[in-house]
């Protein structure tokens, strides 16, 4: 029995095809919604290694730089494999999707970083997956998982960054700063350092390097509606990640943080996470920060506490 790796991609223009005739991008969201409805989309593609696959082999879903850096969410066994119809062409491997595993997976995913240090550039279906990532992975998912919120739920989590404003009358400009600090502050005292991203004329609020892997973050101040904002804020982290890796040959990780002075609503917090943000706000009396449920669990924000 062997393992393979399946990247997938939003920016792919494949779909996921559903059983009542719909078809869905091959996106993050759109795979844990999939899973998460009982639906399924059981024969996908192979141009390569498929020769090699056997029924009762081992697929694992993998998601890279261009969502979010999310690693391996799913995972699912072949039940059979189609030859090409035309030499050089796509064969089929039908899939029967270990759902059980799978939504541990959505819960904490094993990290993209992780398997860069065995695949370097997995870019097109299939890759085997190494002896030892395999021990690895099989530690992941069957380590005893933390009793996280709800995948639904909008409870945020707590973390022990404390930060206070100027005190008095103050701009939006200083209060955006007093904020950015203490999140820079906490950054670094965690081992993370500053770092300087190169994304043309832009201005990146912060960004903050450890090992091969940078997050930028972007800071907003709310004062009414958070519906624009969080829409800024969405934009300005794709756009900076984008122009940062462009013309790196081997782009490294990249997490997207956007931090607000206030609490967004649930709908935007989720919005956000489902597309592999990490998402966190001031507490109404500036004394803590709170993250969205998603970024909570995150191990890079965990490590924070």
């Amino acid at each position: 029995m062997a393992d393979w790796l399946y990247p997938l991609s939003s920016k792919s223009g494949y779909r996921f095809e559903l059983s009542n005739g719909r078809t869905r991008d091959t996106g993050p969201t759109s795979f844990a919604r999939m899973i998460r409805e009982g639906a399924s989309d059981d024969k996908w593609g192979a141009y390569q290694n498929w020769r090699k696959a056997q029924p009762k082999d081992r697929v694992w879903v993998y998601y890279g730089t261009s969502d979010g850096d999310l690693g391996i969410v799913g995972l699912a066994e072949i039940t059979k494999v189609e030859k090409p119809r035309e030499p050089k062409g796509r064969a089929t491997i039908s899939l029967k999707w270990n759902r059980k595993v799978t939504k541990q997976l959505q819960v904490r995913p094993f990290p993209a970083l992780q398997v860069r240090r065995h695949i370097p550039r997995a870019l097109a279906a299939m890759w085997r997956v190494p002896e030892k990532m395999v021990k690895e992975l099989h530690k992941h998912t069957t380590d005893r998982l933390p009793t996280p919120p709800p995948p639904n739920s909008s409870k945020p989590v707590v973390t022990t960054i404390h930060w206070f404003p100027p005190q008095g009358k103050i701009t939006a400009v200083l209060r955006h700063d007093a904020l950015l600090e203490s999140l820079k502050e906490r950054l670094l005292s965690c081992g993370w350092k500053q770092s300087s991203v190169n994304v043309d004329t832009k201005r990146v609020d912060l960004a903050v390097k450890k090992g091969r892997t940078t997050i930028i973050v972007e800071a907003k101040t709310i004062k009414h509606r958070s519906a624009q904002d969080v829409r800024n804020a969405f934009s300005q982290l794709f756009e900076y990640r984008w122009r940062s890796t462009k013309n790196q040959s081997h782009p490294k990780p990249v997490l997207l943080w956007a931090l607000f002075e206030q609490e967004p609503k649930a709908d935007e917090v989720q919005f956000l996470e489902d597309h592999g943000l990490l998402v966190s706000w001031a507490s109404r009396g500036y004394k803590r920060i709170l993250h969205g449920p998603s970024t909570g669990r995150n191990p890079s924000v965990r490590r924070l506490n």
